[in-house]
């Protein structure tokens, strides 16, 4: 594999590419404030994902299109019968949609909700595509850049769950996501996510006094799952969120007087 990387970037038109990238920093920049600005909370990434469209078209692809859930796909054909991979980045954010999403720059630095998780992934796929295009670089599997929605908590990975049970052609995925650079987690993360619902009876505080309260309930579970050890490696993390689906786990039936 080391010799393969070492092959390639001693191509001169991956040089080129990878010199194009640096040199054009700044229009890479624009695409991530401009996208940044437009809010996109999980399952709300309509508006976003329409301009990425209008970006791709921009970049020239092979093929562009957006699927039935609002993925972004644009298609670099392969010369070859090499592995079809796909870079991706996501269009959502954990940000309501009332949250400003606004660039503004303090000291030479960006300040934004979602700046960085995930529009400058948002962006470097762009820029990967057009270096790659502006370059004559062709690979030899056919390669499939991606926006895609559903990412957050909320989006529960609903792109990525529908582009995988509806494009089997694929082989490997790259995904440019976070503030985590210099870094590459390698294989795969797993998911899973469950909503638990308390039900009880529930009334004003004087008038029910004595009836087992859910709101009580829930939050001596959500203590006891804090107090879970979880193994270290493979790393294993868990949270409980006071998201909308959250609050509203739990639930009052009418009350019932003794």
């Amino acid at each position: 594999m080391k010799n393969k990387i070492k092959k390639l970037m001693g191509d001169p038109k991956i040089q080129k590419a990878l010199a194009q990238i640096e040199a054009e920093a700044q229009w890479t920049v624009d695409r991530q404030l401009e996208l940044c600005a437009i809010r996109s909370p999980s399952n709300n990434e309509g508006e976003r994902a329409k301009r990425y469209f209008e970006m791709f078209q921009e970049i020239g692809f092979d093929e562009c299109t957006m699927d039935e859930v609002g993925n972004v796909l644009g298609v670099m054909k392969g010369t070859g019968d090499g592995p079809t991979l796909m870079l991706s980045a996501h269009t959502d954010t954990v940000f309501d949609i009332n949250t400003d999403c606004t660039p503004v720059t303090r000291d030479g630095l960006i300040w934004a909700p979602g700046i960085a998780d995930d529009t400058r992934g948002m962006a470097d796929v762009l820029a990967v595509a057009r270096a790659m295009k502006h370059n004559g670089i062709r690979p030899q599997g056919t390669i499939i850049f991606c926006g895609d929605v559903g990412e957050e908590t909320l989006g529960a990975l609903r792109g990525m769950r529908h582009l995988f049970n509806t494009h089997q052609e694929i082989d490997g995925l790259v995904s440019i996501d976070g503030t985590g650079m210099g870094s590459i987690t390698y294989n795969a993360v797993a998911g899973k996510k469950a909503r638990i619902t308390y039900t009880g009876t529930g009334g004003h505080a004087l008038s029910m006094f004595g009836f087992p309260n859910a709101n009580n309930a829930l939050a001596r579970a959500i203590a006891k799952i804090a107090d879970i050890q979880v193994p270290v490696k493979p790393i294993t993390i868990f949270n409980t969120g006071s998201s909308k689906a959250a609050r509203a786990s739990v639930q009052y039936l009418p009350r019932r007087w003794p």
